[in-house]
């Protein structure tokens, strides 16, 4: 039995170890997030072609699909207040909720 096995050295290990760690960190923008969610749902595109392209890995896209639809109710709700959620800027936000409060 212990003929037929072969025990893998610790040195053996940390070098795989050492080669998994020197894969390169990818880091994407919030709106290249959004363009890659809506092109695979609305083109279809398959998520192991996107994940290619952006060289990630495909729990990662599935973490950003899950945060989009936990979020989704927040936003839909925001668009529903009216002008308040349609302002650029946060100053003209304040000045519309203090101008609510004075009426």
């Amino acid at each position: 039995f212990a003929g037929r096995y072969r025990l893998v050295s610790r040195t053996g290990w940390n070098d795989r170890l050492r080669f998994m760690s020197r894969r390169p960190y990818v880091r994407v923008s919030e709106e290249d997030k959004a363009k890659v969610l809506k092109r695979h749902l609305l083109e279809k595109v398959p998520v192991s072609t996107i994940c290619e392209e952006l060289s990630v890995a495909p729990t990662l896209f599935y973490t950003w699909q899950h945060c989009l639809f936990e979020e989704a109710p927040n936003l839909l709700s925001r668009a529903r207040k009216g002008a308040a959620g349609r302002c650029c800027s946060a100053q003209e936000q304040r000045v519309i909720t203090l101008e609510a409060r004075l009426r």
